[in-house]
């Protein structure tokens, strides 16, 4: 158990190492640190589908300061074998102003060797401060994301990420404009079905290249819970998933934390 959590460390320090390496945009004054925390609870229902609540607490300023939270309400479902269709609406709100955004999105997800799989996604969400139909208040946009992951699992406990994403933005001032790319390195801990423990690191630069040109460091917490089927699991929520040293359901990981 300890060469695994120590193995998975290892993997997590130098993947996040590699993704400051990719980094190439330039630090300057405005880059900041920031903290999220994530809490999802997800329900699996017939027909491989589930929906999911997700409620997240951000802090910016080198984490000093609230930011924002937002609320997540998704849908998904899986259409071929490796195959997914995936719909959120998510909630923004702080002291200034709310947010509300739509998303739409496609994921491939595959085995390609033994313990690493591969997922691409291509999504397209919309996002709107309002809905007074003036545009200076609302301030619509439309974002294309292109997600691509590679994911090694160190066995049925312990796993490790790296993703790039590249965010394209639609605007009635401008034309596509390459706006920002998040990297994104992820460790995994899987307690049993229904409890998984994340952290991440996630660098976001951004790529409108002016005097106020900013890159986004953060690392985060997520605790994902599966609600049970049926009453007579909830007694085994607290018993721990005994540790094998290959995970046989790699196809089957991309159901949760569709939005980062």
């Amino acid at each position: 158990m300890m060469r695994s959590m120590i193995k998975a460390l290892i993997c997590y320090m130098g993947i996040m190492r590699l993704s400051n390496i990719t980094v190439y945009a330039r630090q300057s004054n405005n880059d900041d640190f920031s903290m999220w925390y994530w809490l999802q609870i997800e329900k699996k229902l017939r027909k491989k589908q589930f929906i999911e609540f997700q409620y997240q607490i951000r802090f910016n300023n080198n984490a000093t300061y609230f930011n924002r939270s937002s609320f997540n309400f998704s849908y998904g479902k899986k259409i071929y074998p490796n195959l997914q269709i995936e719909g959120l609406y998510q909630f923004i709100t702080n002291y200034k102003t709310d947010q509300h955004t739509f998303f739409l999105g496609l994921s491939y997800n595959k085995r390609i060797v033994r313990n690493v799989a591969f997922s691409y996604r291509s999504a397209v969400q919309h996002a709107r401060n309002y809905f007074t139909e003036i545009e200076r208040i609302d301030k619509p946009y439309i974002e294309w994301r292109n997600r691509v992951r590679l994911s090694y699992y160190v066995n049925n406990l312990f796993s490790v990420s790296a993703s790039a994403e590249p965010y394209l933005k639609f605007s009635s001032k401008n034309n596509a404009t390459l706006t920002r790319i998040r990297c994104v390195a992820n460790t995994q801990y899987r307690f049993n079905k229904y409890q998984t423990f994340s952290v991440f690191y996630l660098v976001e630069p951004g790529l409108v290249f002016n005097k106020k040109q900013k890159t986004d460091y953060v690392s985060g917490i997520v605790y994902q819970f599966v609600i049970p089927n049926k009453f007579k699991s909830f007694k085994k929520i607290l018993k721990p998933k005994p540790l094998k040293r290959e995970h046989k359901s790699i196809d089957d990981d991309e159901s949760s934390g569709i939005y980062l």
